[in-house]
């Protein structure tokens, strides 16, 4: 059987400047059996990275040896400007757990989001997790289950000024709020909860058609006064009586949603036209909103038609307070894009991960086209685009061509710092380092301070 090296690359990237040193942070023991990711990275004001994920069998995690007591179990790592561990914790049980998302209160907390397997009257079922902790030492303070007939989780997290917490849970059956039951739509349901810094539940915004979605994305912007997420649906979407058709039974649909932060809905909009198309991440500052997401084809926001440049390309939309379009922006070439994760600075500036292959990557609007990245890039390539928030292309950053896929995958921002993860299959070169996986199938990740 294969066996996993999962190595964690993170960037801390100034202004995209090129300086790096390296870190090994995460080195797998035993069988590949899918179960180690680490999806949730931030970052504080001191330049401390947070990680969080979940392993089964065991880890070497920077020279500490993990060993899971169950099927998988939730690991969180504070890490320093330079590299070392300073604190890690495991959250374990015999079953399975994981975490999706890790994100920082305004007073340094920690507020993680996943799921842990429940014994619910007799069955093992995965409930919806939402934790809270202290980012001094990695204390738990409280956490939070919504358990369903069928099975939920937790996905995106993300908390306003006051400490408010904004999760996306995905439910099958009937979802249970503090004991109250919310009737399930037919099938995968998604549902915005609002807690308050005690865990209390202020409101929530249900999704429930009759096919499946998923809430990918939500972020908070216009001082908490506005909260953007962003969909993947088939058949249909419905909240609160409004109501979006898919673009056909086995075709997903991407859409978006703002609300304000009592829980009503200003906007509800599809993405229609594409024979597939999603919102893979959403971000918020200030004084916008923005959604990323990819299509194939082209696909209409609003009146405005964005037509694709390849098989698959991305978007990005900056949104008004009221929920309309303020400037679209096209990515990809005659290839595939993938897309990837959406940060936004202090400033505003609006950061892309992503991967391409081919040659020839532009960005596309009203204003024509721009080529970024003329070269040819035979595999997938992991790469960082930076727009201002008006819609200026400020930068880009593409790692160089590979034997193996890779892309960047993770982003996050604070106050300038940026940490980003690369995934890379067999060997990754960067920066003048060369970084080997287990074998050339291995899909692995590597950590990385550049500066």
């Amino acid at each position: 059987m294969k066996r996993l090296v999962s190595l964690f690359v993170l960037f801390l990237l100034s202004q995209m400047s090129i300086h790096a040193e390296d870190t090994w942070l995460w080195h797998g023991h035993g069988p590949y059996h899918h179960k180690d990711e680490a999806d949730g990275i931030t970052v504080d004001d001191k330049g401390n990275t947070y990680i969080a994920g979940g392993f089964s069998k065991a880890i070497l995690f920077n020279g500490e040896m993990l060993r899971s007591q169950g099927l998988r179990d939730i690991f969180l790592a504070k890490i320093s400007p330079k590299g070392e561990t300073l604190w890690l914790k495991v959250f374990a049980t015999k079953n399975d757990e994981n975490i999706f998302d890790l994100t920082l209160d305004q007073s340094n907390n920690l507020i993680m989001s996943g799921y842990q397997q429940l014994n619910i009257k007799g069955s093992l079922r995965h409930s919806a997790l939402i934790m809270k902790l202290k980012s001094k030492d990695g204390e738990l303070k409280w956490k939070k289950y919504f358990p369903a007939t069928g099975a939920s989780g937790g996905n995106e997290v993300t908390t306003d000024g006051e400490g408010n917490i904004y999760a996306t849970v995905t439910s099958t059956g009937d979802l249970n709020i503090e004991g109250k039951t919310i009737k399930n739509g037919g099938n995968k349901d998604s549902h915005l909860i609002k807690l308050s810094p005690k865990g209390d539940v202020k409101w929530r915004v249900s999704a429930r058609g009759r096919g499946p979605e998923r809430l990918r994305a939500v972020a908070v912007g216009f001082k908490g006064k506005r909260i953007v997420v962003g969909y993947e649906f088939r058949g249909e979407l419905k909240v609160k009586g409004q109501v979006i058709k898919g673009a056909g039974k086995n075709s997903s649909q991407g859409a978006f949603m703002v609300v304000d932060n009592i829980g009503q809905v200003i906007k509800l909009q599809g993405l229609p036209g594409s024979l597939h198309s999603n919102v893979r991440a959403t971000g918020g500052f200030k004084d916008g909103l923005y959604v990323h997401g990819t299509f194939v084809g082209q696909i209409k926001v609003q009146g405005t038609k964005l037509k694709g440049i390849g098989s698959r390309d991305s978007f990005l939309l900056r949104i008004n307070k009221d929920g309309s379009l303020r400037w679209s922006k096209v990515l990809g070439n005659r290839s595939t894009e993938d897309g990837g994760e959406l940060a936004v600075s202090s400033n505003g500036d609006a950061l892309l991960t992503g991967d391409h292959s081919g040659r020839r990557y532009q960005v596309r609007d009203e204003s024509g086209s721009n080529v970024i990245f003329p070269k040819n890039y035979p595999n997938k390539t992991g790469h960082i685009v930076r727009f201002s928030k008006k819609g200026k292309l400020k930068e880009s950053f593409s790692l160089e061509p590979q034997r193996f896929d890779n892309t960047i995958g993770v982003i996050e921002e604070n106050r300038g710092r940026i940490s980003v993860g690369i995934r890379f299959h067999g060997r990754l070169d960067v920066l003048g380092k060369t970084y080997l996986a287990g074998s050339e199938k291995d899909k692995d990740f590597v950590i990385l301070s550049i500066n």
